[in-house]
């Protein structure tokens, strides 16, 4: 059934006419609702504004089978409005709403509203929506969306269509597919349902629309209202409220958007997998009279593998993000500028580098999104050309408290070298720019070497924030993954997984730890396809982000030898060395002032034997030592101050640390267990 709204009013009263006391349009609209042959009709038909007096606009809301049915009442109004007012001009536009839009029409269900919507399956989900189409209700509540299939323009190629396809040969079949079944009336049933995997999410709601466009355009769908129901790690379906949204939207679509990649431990190891599964109970049993559409990351296995479980034998059809390469990927960027108006030129094509660079449909929108930008500014704006011109970072010294924290960290003298080097290059090209000179784009990315605690992690994290003070990056952030986030289970999923998480790190710092695990025992498998992505997308993407490679100094080392083109893309190799005693001993003074102990005196002496003794031990720690032994020195000061007399506890020495809190607790780690059991 369809949604309509009636903007109505009636034009100014004749001459003649003007001293005559005439109701107000709402006043004339209640009127209509009470004739004879409306109320026969029994039409689902509410005033929702314009019922006071002096009001001069209405709004009616309907609820019709068919949309013809909104057409009829329409002139049935109109005729009313001719006789009550003669010679007046009576409009009453008609629009077709969303169920959020009609929710906030009706504003308050009374008990006669309430028993109406009820009766057409709406009243859950006019109750869910609420006053706002898009929002959250109450803590641990899905967020809904809802909205209607533009469509309504029959088979007519669109340039929507033709950017989607060039960048997706599954959704170009299930296009093709869509219109071989010709145009369905009424439509009987759902013979398939969805499920729709992209890692950008503006990527898939445009997918979204083109796929239901198409639905609706050949039948399928027996109107255009659509829901899209969100789910995350807070999301708790309470009792009914599935079968409620499902009921509301028969005969058109239920989007389930699920918003992150969850785990791979099973299909209730996580809340959103546990959502999923409920809502595909729900799905399974509206399969007929609901259109369902899955959107899922990519790469979501666990998620693809609770749909595959709950829905049974329910057909699916699989549509993804694609990597597209040269010709395929300048035939959207094309079409793209065409649908928006504007022709294409050679700047945007040659945004496409060369025919063995693998990109995804979001990559292509965001060069898309600065093309248009820069031809607003060039042609038509260009008033504002000197503003364009102007915005790029200044030149400048090197900034930022980042910058600061990095310095006053302890040992790291290689790390400080290195990303002093990084902004002064970064420094000499902005001048060759500022001085009409030829610059390179800046190739940042590193190697990080080292034994665990050698603050690996923290130096990466506080590079992405000085690359943003200082105008490297634009956000600054740092994207952390490993293997399980870079390979895919299965044939096809690694490229797009791999290139989903440059797409995250954009304007960042990806930060990719044991790297060389990626690397397979035998050639060719997914780790493989995964270096080799990695490898394309350093290339394409300098200037835009900063790889950082870690990990063990003689794994890395190994590593970079078996793959030299990671080798020859890395402009910076850095050593973390183990640190020695000195630096330890001031490593823990630090952690100390940081939780906001001091160290009594002797403290030093009593450490320098326990990390003399240390740092011979294989795997150690480092930092990570000299904060275990800080924590271990707080418990056992705890335990001393409990037992202090009353009135012997002064808040000097609460907060101070003595030789005696400290231990070593290598023969914790060295004692070893023996296998079986031992007489007594």
């Amino acid at each position: 059934m369809h949604l309509f709204q009636f903007n109505v009013s009636v034009g100014p009263a004749p001459a003649q006419d003007s001293g005559r006391d005439r109701p107000s349009v709402g006043n004339l609209v209640q009127s209509w609702l009470r004739t004879p042959a409306m109320v026969a009709e029994d039409h689902s038909l509410f005033l929702a504004k314009g019922n006071t007096g002096g009001s001069d606009v209405a709004e009616v809301c309907a609820i019709v089978e068919e949309a013809s049915d909104a057409e009829a009442v329409r002139e049935s109004l109109l005729r009313f409005l001719g006789e009550r007012c003669p010679g007046s001009e009576a409009r009453a536009d008609l629009i077709e709403v969303s169920a959020g839009q009609f929710a906030d029409l009706v504003g308050r269900f009374d008990r006669r509203e309430a028993a109406v919507l009820d009766r057409h399956g709406l009243l859950e989900l006019c109750r869910t929506l609420g006053n706002g189409a898009l929002h959250f209700r109450g803590i641990g509540s899905p967020l809904l969306e809802d909205g209607l299939i533009r469509g309504g323009r029959g088979r007519q190629e669109r340039p929507e269509l033709a950017c989607r396809s060039a960048l997706s040969q599954s959704l170009t079949a299930e296009l093709e597919r869509i219109r071989q079944g010709g145009r369905q009336a009424p439509a009987s049933g759902q013979p398939v349902h969805y499920v729709l995997e992209s890692a950008s999410p503006s990527y898939a709601a445009r997918t979204r629309d083109v796929l239901l466009e198409a639905l609706w355009d050949n039948g399928r769908l027996r109107h255009r209202r659509w829901v899209q129901l969100g789910i995350n790690e807070d999301t708790c379906l309470r009792g009914g409220m599935a079968h409620g949204l499902y009921r509301g939207c028969v005969g058109g679509t239920v989007v389930v958007n699920l918003r992150r990649q969850s785990g791979d431990q099973g299909p209730f190891a996580s809340a959103e997998l546990h959502a999923l599964a409920q809502i595909c109970e729900t799905a399974l049993e509206f399969r007929r009279e609901v259109l369902t559409l899955f959107i899922l990351p990519a790469g979501s296995e666990a998620a693809r593998q609770t749909l595959e479980e709950e829905l049974g034998t329910t057909p699916l059809v699989t549509i993804k993000e694609e990597v597209v390469f040269g010709a395929a990927a300048r035939k959207y960027l094309r079409a793209s500028a065409r649908a928006l108006g504007l022709k294409p030129d050679r700047r945007l094509v040659r945004a496409v580098k060369d025919d063995q660079t693998g990109l995804l449909g979001s990559d292509l929108d965001n060069t898309l999104g600065e093309w248009f930008q820069d031809r607003l500014v060039d042609t038509v704006y260009p008033q504002y050309r000197e503003f364009a011109r102007s915005s790029g970072a200044a030149s400048r010294q090197a900034r930022g408290a980042a910058l600061k924290e990095l310095n006053a960290m302890i040992g790291l003298t290689e790390a400080k070298t290195v990303v002093a080097q990084a902004l002064d290059f970064y420094q000499a090209q902005h001048l060759l720019r500022t001085a009409g000179l030829k610059a390179e784009a800046l190739s940042g990315h590193m190697v990080f070497t080292g034994h665990p605690g050698t603050a690996k992690t923290a130096v990466a994290r506080l590079f992405a924030q000085i690359a943003k003070d200082n105008g490297l990056l634009s956000k600054g952030n740092l994207v952390e993954c490993g293997r399980a986030d870079l390979v895919g289970r299965f044939v096809g999923w690694t490229a797009p997984t791999v290139i989903g998480k440059f797409r995250e790190a954009q304007g960042s710092v990806l930060f990719i730890d044991e790297a060389y695990s990626l690397v397979d025992e035998k050639a060719g498998l997914f780790g493989d396809e995964a270096i080799n992505t990695i490898v394309q997308e350093m290339e394409n993407r300098r200037g835009e982000l900063i790889v950082i490679l870690a990990g063990y100094p003689d794994k890395m080392d190994e590593f970079l030898a078996r793959n030299p083109g990671l080798r020859s893309r890395v402009a910076f190799h850095v050593r973390f060395p183990d640190y020695n005693v000195e630096e330890l001993l001031d490593i823990t003074e630090l952690i100390a002032r940081q939780k906001g102990r001091e160290l009594a005196g002797g403290v030093r002496d009593k450490l320098r034997p326990i990390f003399a003794a240390a740092i011979r031990t294989p795997d150690f720690g480092n930092g990570r030592y000299a904060r275990n032994l800080v924590e271990r020195a707080e418990r056992r000061q705890a335990g001393r101050l409990v037992r202090l007399a009353p009135g012997e506890l002064t808040p000097k020495r609460a907060l101070t640390l003595t030789p005696e809190d400290f231990e070593s607790f290598e023969t914790d780690r060295a004692r070893r267990f023996p296998v079986g059991f031992q007489a007594a």
